[in-house]
């Protein structure tokens, strides 16, 4: 159960990572979404926030399921 909880709230924060780097590449209809940010800087540490979740989280998934169902 534990599993599904933090599988949906990393859902939550995986849209908000990917709608972050979507104004920083240039789209005006989300400028608003950049908080003041921009430059070459705010896009890079966006994109690596958004693949650094999309690398480990499966991975956090997998051994936290594992762990709850053999019950530790």
């Amino acid at each position: 159960m534990a599993t599904v909880l933090y599988a949906a709230l990393t859902s939550i924060l995986l849209v908000i990572l990917s709608v972050r780097v979507i104004p920083l590449r240039g789209s005006p209809v989300f400028a608003w979404f950049t908080f003041g940010y921009k430059g070459e800087n705010a896009l890079n540490r966006a994109i690596r926030d958004h693949g650094n979740l999309i690398e480990y989280a499966p991975m956090f998934f997998l051994l936290m399921f594992v762990a709850e169902q053999t019950g530790y």
